[in-house]
């Protein structure tokens, strides 16, 4: 078998683990989120009764602790956390963006706290009978020890939001309902650790009642009845005692014993549980430093970047990898887990074949229909010799946690474009003083914006008295972070407003306040067709617009509209899109600058006898 081959095969191999050990890891995590998620809202049920809360849990221990259940829930526990020590021992470098780093700290801080909780309680029913109860549990926490739970439940919760968010920000839905999902974020880890505080203070007083009672019921022994009651007639073996051992569902751990086992040596193991964890984890902290030490010596790589930078790496590392550990910013949205594709580059020249994209690569590139020469940077390793170009520009804003809005990075959408333009403005502004006519223009913007807004669109620009916007492309204006509307919604959206803009400029031609000489007349073209969508700009200027031939084309329509003398021209193109015949109509062919082909077009004089 040549060698070419026998790379490509071993690659393929690779990529598909790669694949397997990411979606156990997903699974895995998914599956403790269910049960932190359960725990947290059982917490906090102590706000309403601590009866509630102990019977809820007696439902939940009915699942947890099945056979089943158990086997379920700590496998997922180990794989986690053996797939998340050993991505961390086999990455080629520890320079992480900020936020992958803070989930990787506290990711290997969750089993140093877990471990002690577990000994507490699951260990502790298992070896020794201890009843785990939440009465029973946590006295042994309160007050001293009560911080433990709480930074248990605040860095599990925290690990586990950062994980999901990372996961889902690219998905349409969790960009809509984010502020929602953000609030109850906030508000379950509050709510549970209330909960468990109230619940701590109830048991206390509960513990201080008993304890009361047993004491009055001691000195009711004690004080004589009568003058001739004498202390020798008092038996204090036959009476409660205030130090007497609490009854059989309230155990004093340390004298708990079963087979060997006593709470103490169960915290023994746990401790050194702990040390050995810690030893795994600074094994896989250093290993990526011990790797580079001895690879060194091996096979590199050298990659060209623009502006004449070139970096030596070794073979092995990803190219992301390899911006990173050069410092040179590289975009990547997802944080090089191959679920977007900010990062993507394009390979302009190679001295050796590149290793082939993976499965997951592949329905990535193909999706966003990536020319050929198109990798992503987190997934390509490359070999030999090559030059790339980022494709997506890096800035901090891309960068961020707190970008959730992907589709500005750039993506490929029919829409619908609207151009309108006031008819014979500029000689009506030459007998206005400059505030007046300022004054005009905001009013007919911001009526007309109401107009478009209504109807779904969104203003992409003002341009001198022009309006160009956009239908279809509402998940690119992050002001609201609604999904896009469909080709036929928007259409029809965009139809309708046409009235709506009409009407709106009747009545500022009524509007004594506007004092207009003569009337108001605009021109409005209307065009559909596929669009590339993306925030465009620099700096403050840096905002969501549309690019293509739609756009072209829809100016030309409004240039023509008022060459026509109509108020509207519209493409058939919007009105098949929005299910409309043409009927009534004829429909023109008409030439658009940079286009071979023609448009057809119709003209409208009353947009208001659409069918719609």
């Amino acid at each position: 078998m040549p060698s070419d081959t026998l790379v490509t095969e071993q690659t393929k191999r690779q990529f598909d683990l790669d694949t397997i050990v990411y979606n156990f890891r997903l699974g895995s995590g998914l599956i403790l989120f269910a049960f932190v998620l359960t725990h947290l809202l059982n917490h906090s049920l102590g706000l309403i009764s601590l009866d509630l809360m102990e019977q809820v849990q007696d439902w939940r221990k009915m699942v947890t602790r099945h056979a089943l259940g158990t086997t379920i829930l700590y496998g997922a526990l180990a794989t986690h956390m053996f797939l998340a020590l050993a991505k961390t021992a086999t990455r080629n470098s520890l320079r992480l963006p900020r936020w992958e780093l803070v989930q990787l700290i506290f990711g290997l801080a969750i089993p140093m706290l877990l471990i002690l909780h577990l000994a507490d309680t699951r260990a502790s029913n298992w070896l020794i009978n201890f009843n785990d109860s939440y009465r029973s549990a946590i006295p042994g926490y309160w007050p001293k020890m009560t911080w433990l739970p709480i930074a248990l439940v605040i860095v599990v919760w925290t690990h586990a939001c950062m994980g999901l968010h990372f996961w889902l920000r690219l998905k349409r839905w969790y960009r809509r309902r984010f502020l929602l999902l953000f609030a109850l974020a906030i508000l379950i880890p509050t709510l549970a650790i209330a909960g468990f505080v109230t619940a701590g203070k109830s048991i206390s007083a509960e513990r201080a009642l008993k304890q009361a009672k047993r004491a009055d019921v001691i000195m009711e022994h004690i004080q004589p009845a009568s003058p001739l009651l004498t202390l020798a007639s008092f038996n204090p073996a036959q009476q409660p005692s205030a130090l007497t051992p609490p009854p059989a569902n309230q155990p004093i751990l340390v004298a708990q014993q079963k087979g060997g086992w006593s709470y103490g040596k169960i915290i023994e193991y746990a401790k050194i549980g702990q040390v050995m964890f810690g030893a795994f984890a600074l094994l896989a902290l250093f290993t990526p430093t011990a790797f580079y030490l001895i690879r060194r010596r091996g096979p590199k790589v050298v990659v060209n970047y623009p502006d004449n930078r070139q970096v030596t790496a070794l073979r092995g590392t990803s190219l992301l990898e390899i911006s990173r550990q050069a410092r040179i910013p590289h975009t990547s949205v997802c944080g090089g887990r191959g679920r977007c594709s900010t990062c993507r580059v394009q390979v302009a020249r190679s001295s050796d074949p590149q290793p082939p994209p993976s499965e997951m690569e592949n329905k990535l590139l193909h999706k966003i229909k990536a020319p050929n020469g198109v990798r992503l940077a987190c997934q390509l390793e490359p070999v030999g010799k090559l030059s790339v170009t980022p494709l997506v520009p890096a800035n901090k804003a891309m960068n961020s946690i707190g970008k959730l809005n992907p589709q500005s990075l750039g993506i490929e959408r029919p829409i619908v474009v609207l151009f309108a333009d006031l008819r014979g403005f500029t000689s009506l502004s030459e007998d206005k003083l400059p505030y007046d006519t300022v004054f005009l223009l905001n009013e007919y913007f911001n009526r007309q914006q109401q107009a478009i807004s209504r109807h779904g669109g969104r203003i992409d620009k003002f341009m001198g008295d022009g309006i160009m916007a956009l239908f279809g492309a509402e998940d690119i204006f992050d002001a609201d972070n609604k999904p896009a509307s469909d080709l036929q919604t928007a259409s029809k959206g965009a139809l309708s407003a046409l009235t709506d803009m009409i009407q709106t400029l009747e009545d500022m031609n009524r509007d004594e306040r506007l004092a207009l000489a003569h009337p108001l007349r605009m021109a409005i073209g209307l065009h559909a067709g596929p669009a590339v969508l993306g925030d465009l700009g620099a700096g403050q200027a840096r905002r969501p617009t549309a690019i293509g031939d739609v756009v072209n084309a829809a100016a030309r329509l409004e240039s023509l509209a008022k060459e026509w003398d109509a108020p509207v021209v519209v493409s058939v193109d919007v009105l098949q899109a929005a299910g409309l015949g043409l009927e009534g109509f004829e429909p023109v062919s008409v030439e658009v600058r940079g286009k071979q082909n023609k448009i057809d077009v119709v003209r409208l004089d009353d947009p208001a006898a659409l069918s719609l």
